[in-house]
């Protein structure tokens, strides 16, 4: 699972996104765009484009089947 957030969402702000962390299991990934509130991925295409990619790739280690 991968979870995203923007460092500076009004709505969610990061230290209640961190109480993810529990539920989190190998593999996981949490992840605070920069900026761009909650509109981040819109705002940073680019940047969430880079970030689930990479994603993708550390979960191959965990799950060798979806190579």
């Amino acid at each position: 699972m991968l979870v995203c957030a923007s460092e500076d969402d009004p709505i969610v702000d990061p230290a209640s996104l961190e109480k993810w962390g529990n539920h989190l299991k190998p593999g996981d990934q949490m992840w605070f765009c920069p900026g761009g509130r909650q509109f981040f991925h819109y705002s940073f295409p680019s940047l969430v484009n880079l970030k689930i990619m990479d994603f993708w790739q550390e979960l191959r280690k965990f799950q060798p089947s979806m190579a």
